[in-house]
C-alpha cells in the first residue's frame, strides 16, 4: 500500500483547516508506514486511537469556526463528523480482535482516505467558498 500525498486541489483555501487536514492525512498514512516497519511496529488500535483523538480536535475546531462565521452548513457537518467518530469507534473495537494487523491497517487506511478526500472535496470546500464570498479572512 502506498501513502497518499497532499495535493493542492485538496485545499479549501482556509489555511489552518488545510494545515490540519495535512496532519490528519499524515496520521492516516501512519497506518501504512508503521505497519511496514518490523522492528518498531505500533498496533493498529493505537494508531486508530491517535487518529480518533486528532479527528475530535479537528472537528471541534472546524465546528467552532463555522459557528463563529454563521456557516449555514454547520448541522450537516456536525452529522458527518459524528458519523465518522462512530465509525472510528467501531474500527477501534474491531481491531482488538483482529488476527492480521496489516490487513486491518490497509483496509482502514483506504476507508479513511476515501472519507477524508470526499469530506474535504465536498463539505469542507464549501466552508472556504463561503468565507471568500462573505469577505472573511481565510488565514
Amino acid at each position: 500500500m502506498v501513502e497518499m500525498a497532499w495535493k493542492p486541489e485538496y485545499e479549501t483555501g482556509v489555511r489552518w483547516i488545510d494545515d490540519q487536514h495535512r496532519i490528519f492525512l499524515g496520521l492516516i498514512n501512519n497506518l501504512i508506514r508503521f505497519e511496514e516497519e518490523t522492528e518498531h511496529r505500533i498496533p493498529v488500535q493505537r494508531l486508530l486511537l491517535e487518529i480518533r483523538s486528532y479527528a475530535c480536535f479537528h472537528f471541534v475546531s472546524e465546528e467552532n469556526l463555522m459557528m463563529r462565521i454563521g456557516y449555514p452548513g454547520l448541522a450537516m457537518q456536525q452529522e458527518q463528523h459524528a458519523r465518522l467518530l462512530v465509525d472510528l469507534d467501531r474500527k477501534i473495537e474491531d481491531s482488538l480482535g483482529a488476527v492480521d494487523d496489516r490487513e486491518t491497517a490497509t483496509r482502514v487506511h483506504l476507508q479513511l482516505l476515501r472519507w477524508l478526500l470526499s469530506h474535504t472535496m465536498d463539505s469542507d470546500m464549501e466552508i472556504g467558498r463561503f468565507m471568500r464570498q462573505e469577505g472573511l479572512p481565510t488565514s
